[in-house]
């Protein structure tokens, strides 16, 4: 989980939540290349934002849940 005061601060402010979570997940190198079920929860207070990005293994069916929590 990461919970950030805002995505201006954190340098994203030419991107949408989904793409700050997708870059940190990254960055992070959170999971297995072979067997990726992780996840990363980001929070942004001042943006009363939130992002589920979901690892390479889940199903397509938990995208859709997974962005009704935003």
């Amino acid at each position: 989980m990461a919970i950030i005061p805002s995505l201006a601060i954190h340098g994203g402010v030419n991107y949408s939540i989904e793409q700050n979570a997708s870059e940190l997940f990254n960055h992070w190198s959170i999971g297995w290349q072979n067997l990726n079920y992780s996840l990363l929860l980001l929070i942004s207070k001042e943006d009363r934002k939130a992002r589920i990005e979901l690892g390479a293994n889940w199903d397509r069916e938990y995208d859709y849940q997974a962005k009704q929590v935003g």
